[in-house]
């Protein structure tokens, strides 16, 4: 393997764990902070709308981005209940996004469980340092060029 591919590997492995391990938690908070009709806004769910939705967030200022989240869990819910009025839950199209999404959570918390909470930084490191290793010398260049 090149070292291009362990390190983006290791990069996606730690970026997987940042997402996963922060949407453990969220279920313990059912504070409620808005409702639309009957259906409740917890905060579990702000929480987690921020990480899910945080890189359209990352410009605003932190006392921003939990109103932010507000708002946008708010327009969610709404188009949702007027979605599930409209019976667009019961289409074809509608059911295989929502097994996908499903599949997809399911792997995200299987991978948290079995590997990320399993595998140690020393392990991480050794095995980077095998590839390494491994990895058959190179010429590198360096070209400049001076305007």
């Amino acid at each position: 393997m090149s070292k291009s591919y362990v390190s983006t590997l290791i990069a996606i492995l730690l970026a997987g764990a940042v997402s996963v391990a922060a949407w453990t938690g969220f279920a313990e908070d059912r504070k409620v902070l808005a409702k639309i009709g009957d259906v409740e806004i917890t905060e579990a769910e702000v929480n987690m709308a921020g990480v899910d939705l945080d890189p359209q967030f990352a410009k605003l200022p932190p006392e921003q981005k939990k109103l932010a989240a507000i708002a946008a869990l708010i327009d969610i819910k709404a188009m949702a209940i007027k979605g599930g009025e409209a019976k667009l839950d019961q289409t074809d199209s509608f059911k295989t996004r929502m097994a996908f999404l499903r599949d997809r959570a399911l792997h995200n918390a299987y991978f948290e469980s079995e590997v990320i909470q399993k595998v140690t930084d020393e392990e991480v490191r050794a095995r980077f340092d095998k590839e390494i290793a491994a990895t058959p010398p190179q010429n590198e260049i360096r070209a400049r060029h001076i305007l």
